[in-house]
């Protein structure tokens, strides 16, 4: 029971190794000592497939995204905070957002002093 209640941590994939121990130790044939140490393999059943848990699915989907990014090139910064990519791609979109006209309302008529008070308030409650 103790490769089925606590299955050994092994980093990286998911490994069969506890199931093949577990598969090992509960044999009929080697419990009862009739299996040689060289024939271990022979009547061993050895999974296809390993089970797979959360930890797995963490370190084998989820990490890689954090770590590399949704797209290639976009992970972890490793430089501190700003980093020179935020840096860079800051002023560009500074750039690109100071050469936008903003749309103009009754409140900027009005701010700037073409336009009325109760423009802007008729305008407002029409929303």
């Amino acid at each position: 029971t103790y490769f089925t209640m606590r299955k050994p941590t092994c980093l990286g994939s998911s490994s069969t190794y506890a199931q093949t121990m577990y598969n090992l130790f509960a044999s009929p044939q080697f419990r009862a000592g009739k299996t040689a140490s060289n024939e271990t393999f022979k009547h061993l059943e050895i999974p296809e497939h390993p089970t797979r848990g959360v930890l797995n699915m963490l370190q084998d989907q989820v990490a890689p995204v954090l770590v590399s990014g949704y797209r290639p090139g976009e992970g972890v910064d490793k430089d501190c905070w700003p980093t020179p990519g935020v840096c860079s791609r800051v002023e560009e979109l500074h750039a690109i957002l100071g050469e936008e006209v903003p749309r103009a309302t009754k409140y900027t008529a009005f701010a700037q002093g073409n336009g009325t008070y109760e423009e802007y308030v008729k305008e407002l409650r029409g929303q």
